[in-house]
C-alpha cells in the first residue's frame, strides 16, 4: 500500500541548528588532536633524526677506530648566526696520509767495508731498520713534498704519528731512544714535534727497581715558543687507571692514594713501556691536548698551554735526534728496531649538521650554548671518551668517580608531563639535544654515550624555558 503524503514532510526533517553546532564542535576538537599530534611527533621525529645521526657517526668512529688501531675523533659544535644557537654540526676527524714506511719492497744492502750491515733487522711485519746514531737513516728519503705537511694553518685538526718498536733492557735510567722527529733540522728544541724513548728507574712493592722506558712526546709553536711535552710517567700527566677509579668509588677508607716520594715512581707498569717486546708508540695532537697512545692504549694526556698553530717544518728524522745535549750526566743513546712508520694529518670531515634546527643544551641550566661543543675520541680497543670543549679537566665526561643523579620532566603516554630522577653512571656521558616546540618550550633528548662504545637515548621534555 503506498504511503500517503501526509507523511513525506516528517521524513524530509534535516538536522537542527544545536546538532550541527555539536558534531562540528566534535570535529573541530578530533582535528586539534590530531594535528597538535602531527606537529608534536614532527618535532619528536626531528630530535630522533638527529640522535640516530649523531649515534650512527659515534658507531661509525668506534669501528674504524678498531679496525685501524689508531684513534679516531669526532666534533660536534653549535651552529651560531649572529648571537643566535641556530643548529649543531657534526664532524669527523679524518686521517690523510703523509708518511709511511714498512722498509719492505726495497733491496737489502750488502754489508759495507767495515762489515756493518746497515743497520737491517727483522721487524714486526717484514724488514726494520735499526734507530740509533750509529745507523742513521738520509732524512733526505723523508722531505715533505709539496703540498705535503704534518699541520697545516687553519685546515687540520692536528696529526698522529706512530711506529712500532722494540725497546732493549734499559741500561740505568741514562739512555734515550729518539723514534721520530718532526722539523728543519734534527734538534729537538727547533722541531715542530717529536717522539722519543727515555729510561727510567721503577720502584717495585719489594722495595727493589727495573729499568724500563717511558714515553714522551711533545709539540713546538710558533718561532719564540717553547717546548709543550706531555710524558707517560708525569703523575700530572697519567689518566687514572679503571682499579684506581673504583677505589676512589669505594668508601674513603679503602682509597689508595697515588704517591710519588722524591720524585721516584712508584709501580705501574701501564704508563711505561716492557724492553725486548714489540709495541706501537703514538702521539695525538688535535690543537687542544697531546696524547700518547702504546698499542691503542692512551697512557697519558696534557691539556693545558698546547699551542694552536705549530712551526713549519721540512724533513722527518727517523731513529735520530739532538735531544739535550747539555744534560748531566750525559744522556746516551741506545739502539732499537723499528717498523711501520706512519704520519697522519687530521683533517676535518663533514659528517653533516643535525636536521630540523636542533640544537645543543647545556646540561648545566638547561639552555643552548654558542661556546658548546664536545669531542668523542674513539680508541682502538673501543673505549669512547667524551671531552667538553669548555672544561679544562683533561678527564673524559665519561671516566669519573661519582655517580649523580638528575632530575628530568618527561612526557608520559597519557600526553601528562611527570618528573622522575635518573642515575648517571660515572662512566657515561650525556649530550642534550634541543628542538624548540613553541615559544618558551623545548623538548629534548639526552644521548648517553657509555665508556664502552654504548649509545642510548630518552626523549624528555623540560619544563617552560625563558
Amino acid at each position: 500500500m503506498p504511503l500517503s503524503s501526509h507523511f513525506l514532510p516528517s521524513m524530509r526533517r534535516g538536522f537542527s541548528l544545536v546538532e550541527l553546532l555539536v558534531v562540528i564542535g566534535i570535529v573541530a576538537v578530533m582535528a586539534g588532536l590530531v594535528l597538535s599530534s602531527l606537529f608534536r611527533n614532527r618535532d619528536s621525529n626531528r630530535l630522533l633524526a638527529a640522535e640516530h645521526v649523531l649515534a650512527d657517526a659515534i658507531r661509525q668512529a668506534r669501528h674504524t677506530a678498531r679496525s685501524n688501531n689508531a684513534p679516531v675523533e669526532l666534533h660536534i659544535v653549535s651552529i651560531v648566526e649572529g648571537s643566535q644557537v641556530i643548529g649543531a654540526r657534526v664532524s669527523g676527524v679524518t686521517r690523510v696520509p703523509v708518511l709511511g714506511e714498512t722498509f719492505d719492497g726495497k733491496p737489502l744492502p750488502n754489508i759495507n767495508a767495515l762489515g756493518k750491515d746497515l743497520g737491517w733487522v727483522i721487524g714486526r711485519s717484514g724488514n726494520g731498520k735499526m734507530a740509533s746514531k750509529e745507523y742513521p737513516i738520509s732524512s733526505d728519503d723523508y722531505e715533505f713534498k709539496r703540498g705535503q705537511s704534518l699541520v697545516r694553518p687553519n685546515r687540520s685538526e692536528g696529526f698522529y704519528i706512530a711506529c712500532q718498536v722494540k725497546p732493549p733492557a734499559a741500561q740505568g735510567s741514562t739512555h734515550d731512544i729518539p723514534l721520530l722527529l718532526v722539523g728543519d733540522s734534527d734538534e729537538k728544541k727547533n722541531s715542530q714535534c717529536g717522539l722519543t724513548l727515555n729510561g727510567v728507574l721503577i720502584n717495585t712493592p719489594d722495595g727493589t727497581q727495573i729499568t724500563t722506558w717511558e714515553v714522551q712526546g711533545w709539540v713546538q709553536g710558533l718561532v719564540g715558543q717553547t717546548l709543550t711535552t706531555v710524558s707517560s710517567v708525569n703523575p700530572n700527566d697519567r689518566p687514572l687507571a679503571r682499579d684506581d677509579i673504583e677505589k676512589q668509588r669505594a668508601p674513603q677508607t679503602a682509597i689508595e692514594k697515588y704517591n710519588e716520594p722524591n720524585g721516584t715512581i712508584n709501580y705501574n707498569l701501564t704508563n711505561v713501556i716492557i724492553p725486548n717486546r714489540w709495541v706501537e708508540i703514538g702521539l695525538l695532537y688535535d690543537g687542544e691536548r697531546l696524547m700518547l697512545f702504546a698499542d691503542g692504549q692512551r697512557i697519558a694526556v696534557y691539556r693545558g698551554n698546547v699551542p694552536s698553530m705549530l712551526r713549519a717544518a721540512s724533513f722527518v728524522y727517523i731513529g735520530q735526534a739532538i735531544l739535550d745535549p747539555s744534560t748531566v750526566p750525559p744522556r746516551t743513546f741506545a739502539n732499537c728496531p723499528m717498523d711501520d712508520i706512519r704520519l697522519y694529518r687530521l683533517g676535518t670531515s663533514e659528517v653533516g649538521d643535525l636536521p630540523g634546527g636542533v640544537v645543543l643544551v647545556n646540561g648545566i641550566n638547561g639552555k643552548p650554548d654558542p661556546a658548546l661543543g664536545y669531542r668523542i675520541l674513539c680508541h682502538s680497543d673501543g673505549r669512547v671518551e667524551v671531552y667538553r670543549d669548555d672544561d679544562t679537566n683533561k678527564r673524559a665526561v665519561n671516566d669519573q668517580t661519582d655517580y649523580k643523579i638528575i632530575e628530568e620532566t618527561y612526557v608520559d603516554s597519557d600526553n601528562i608531563s611527570k618528573k622522575r630522577k635518573r642515575l648517571i653512571s660515572p662512566d657515561d656521558a650525556t649530550i642534550t639535544l634541543s628542538q624548540r616546540l613553541v615559544p618558551g618550550s623545548l623538548q629534548n633528548v639526552t644521548i648517553d654515550i657509555g665508556l664502552d662504545g654504548r649509545v642510548s637515548s630518552s626523549l624528555v621534555r623540560p619544563g617552560s624555558q625563558p
